[in-house]
């Protein structure tokens, strides 16, 4: 539950961790992420969740690389918010980016 107001269904991965994707919002900065099983119970997120506007790509660089991977990719992105984690996705792989600045993201591929 999104706030006190959206519910979304979430995947189960393991005993320890579920995964959802987070609903429409109309309305940018921090909310309440609850977990709710069945009616009555629920559980509060440790660490806030925050809406914000979608990040913008400006730049990438290099542009190419090894099929081998390896490659540090600079993504200059422009985001509003100063904890993000981002993904790069090269063709179906899916990297985690680093946040480096406001407007710098790396990854790996």
């Amino acid at each position: 539950v999104f706030g006190d107001e959206v519910g979304v269904r979430a995947a189960v991965e393991t005993s320890t961790k579920l995964r959802c994707a987070s609903p429409r919002w109309n309305r940018l900065g921090p909310t309440t992420v609850r977990v709710q099983v069945g009616v009555t119970n629920t559980s509060s997120a440790g660490s806030p969740f925050a809406f914000s506007h979608r990040p913008q790509i400006r730049w990438i660089v290099p542009s190419v690389g090894p099929v081998a991977g390896g490659t540090v990719v600079s993504v200059g992105v422009e985001v509003n918010i100063s904890r993000w984690e981002g993904t790069c996705r090269f063709g179906s792989v899916d990297v985690t980016g680093r946040l480096e600045t406001s407007s710098l993201m790396v990854c790996i591929s």
